[in-house]
């Protein structure tokens, strides 16, 4: 297949192929995700992280594919648009990454042995956030947090 030899002329790292088998997500050593649609052999869109990234992984129904980095995050993004859906942050590098089987959740394991587990959906990671903070996120927490998802007020009772 042509596509086998579009990779091997790179340096991937780590692969992962969504339960369809159609799309497949890479990364490089140059901190780089590539989305690439195997059946028609074309690259669907890229994004990069910071430092380098260990892991990927597609959500069970293909919507989400998640990324591990040594910048400390995991990321949640569009794997047909490559637009981030969020940035869940660590203490450490972030090693590994797994879907539950429904796909509501997310876990990392990090360089400092330990394992988490998250909501994926960002409804689920707004409301979780609002019953931390206590009130709605500013914009600047919106962004860094919720990436590219349009600001809206996270808490109905603080509006």
């Amino acid at each position: 297949m042509e596509l086998k030899n579009i990779l091997s002329e790179r340096n991937y790292k780590a692969l992962a192929i969504n339960t369809r088998g159609e799309l497949l997500g890479t990364t490089t050593k140059e901190n780089e995700v590539q989305v690439w649609n195997v059946t028609k052999n074309q690259m669907v869109t890229r994004f990069s992280h910071r430092d380098y990234v260990y892991a990927t992984a597609f959500s069970p129904s293909g919507s989400v594919l998640a990324t591990a980095s040594d910048d400390g995050t995991a990321g949640l993004w569009d794997p047909r648009t490559g637009q981030s859906l969020a940035i869940l942050r660590h203490g450490d590098k972030v090693f590994e990454l797994v879907f539950s089987s429904d796909g509501s959740r997310l876990a990392t394991g990090t360089d400092g042995e330990m394992a988490y587990v998250w909501r994926v959906h960002t409804q689920d990671l707004a409301d979780q956030a609002c019953q931390i903070a206590g009130r709605n996120l500013t914009s600047e927490e919106w962004a860094q947090y919720l990436g590219g998802q349009p600001y809206r007020k996270t808490c109905p009772q603080w509006s």
